[in-house]
């Protein structure tokens, strides 16, 4: 009711879970869904503010910061209610169609699901992209072209073998690299980097003054997928969900070493 309140005239975009990756497909798509919709407001609630800052990646959209309980809430009183004014994007809860079933028999990439399935859009539709990037503050004291920006945490994601990142940073660190690694709150650096903490907003311009970017493949990936440098992603060796497809079958980058 408040938020109806707040933004009279808009459409309620609920984004049910803390994920980078799934608040940039919805913002990807967002625009088409809403062309499709006839609706040229919406305000969107994310959780948390890492979300926040993806989704203000995208333009200056109206958003709302919750904790999961809230969301968690506010979600069963628009199912409850029927209400027509809210749209709950997500691709493994049956909030618009029971997606998930379809991945028993197909492999569909998780993009595609929230292109087609989610918001019922065409498979050729464009995804937009961030249009709100901005430069790192610090960003001279980055070796250009020589550095490595590490990303070995995923708050959705299995951690791989420490043993395996030691390897990679002991690799770079061998060639001449400075090694960096992208932490947030009490997240360590990896023995033999340093730590570096720009804004969402912020990590672009970073890597692509690195070089190099190598990390596990989460939703910070998303995030970067256009920048100009080279980038590697990590996959952890597990099935999606409960299917046959492996996490690279689900989540492949294109231009980017899976």
């Amino acid at each position: 009711r408040k938020l109806k309140e707040k933004y009279p005239d808009c459409l309620i975009i609920l984004c049910p879970f803390s994920a980078l990756g799934d608040i940039y497909f919805t913002m990807s798509y967002l625009p088409h869904f809403l062309e499709k919709r006839g609706r040229v407001k919406c305000a969107i609630a994310v959780i948390g503010m890492a979300c926040s800052q993806v989704a203000h990646l995208f333009g200056h959209y109206s958003v709302e910061e919750f904790e999961q309980r809230e969301m968690d809430e506010m979600i069963q009183a628009a199912l409850y209610l029927g209400d027509q004014g809210t749209f709950i994007p997500h691709q493994d809860r049956p909030y618009i169609v029971n997606l998930s079933k379809a991945l028993y028999e197909k492999l569909i990439p998780l993009e595609k699901i929230y292109c087609c399935g989610v918001f019922g859009l065409l498979p050729s539709t464009k995804p937009c992209l961030p249009t709100l990037l901005q430069p790192y503050s610090k960003l001279e004291e980055i070796k250009a072209g020589r550095s490595v920006i590490f990303s070995p945490y995923a708050k959705s994601v299995a951690a791989l073998n420490s043993k395996v990142w030691g390897q990679i940073v002991e690799y770079y660190l061998d060639k001449g690299y400075v090694c960096y690694t992208n932490v947030v709150w009490k997240e360590k650096p990896l023995p033999g980097t340093y730590s570096i903490s720009p804004l969402i907003s912020e990590i672009q311009s970073v890597v692509e003054r690195a070089g190099l970017f190598i990390g596990i493949r989460s939703g910070l990936c998303d995030v970067i997928r256009e920048a100009s440098c080279r980038k590697i992603a990590l996959y952890p060796d597990y099935q999606y969900c409960d299917t046959k497809w492996k996490a690279i079958d689900m989540y492949w980058l294109d231009g980017w070493e899976n």
